[in-house]
């Protein structure tokens, strides 16, 4: 389950502060994290996936969304409530989540079967693993 400290190190991730101020947007922004963590917490309960491991899946569906060229032309084309009341949305928010599940996949398994696990090590060296591993145990 998400809890607060992984809220807001996603957070600090997400937005790093950019100037001194009231806090009063950042306050805001916190509060839509806080619920959709709530949100996440219970659409995932019982999955037996990880905090990481849920954040991946909902971002990889939400990148497959964003590149849908349907629900982008629907997004233009209607206000919100039109949008997300659509008779479209659930059959295009389906192929979201199968089309991020196979590019996971393919990923995956591209990494273990072309030998580049060693190639893998140095992306996430490049990446910071050390140092958010190091930071995270700080914390």
């Amino acid at each position: 389950m998400f809890d607060q400290n992984y809220a807001n190190f996603i957070w600090s991730i997400a937005d790093p502060m950019t100037a001194a101020g009231s806090g009063a947007a950042h306050e805001a922004k916190k509060a839509g994290w806080t619920e959709i963590i709530e949100h996440m917490n219970t659409f995932f309960e019982g999955s037996g996936l990880c905090d990481a491991d849920q954040l991946s899946v909902a971002e990889s569906v939400l990148n497959k969304a964003l590149e849908n060229q349907t629900l982008r032309g629907q997004a233009q084309a209607n206000g919100k409530v039109d949008f997300y009341s659509s008779p479209k949305i659930l059959t295009t928010v389906e192929d979201s989540v199968i089309k991020a599940g196979e590019q996971h996949a393919k990923g995956i398994g591209w990494v273990l079967s072309s030998d580049k696990v060693g190639e893998m090590v140095e992306l996430l060296k490049r990446m910071g693993l050390f140092e958010k591993l190091r930071d995270e145990e700080a914390a």
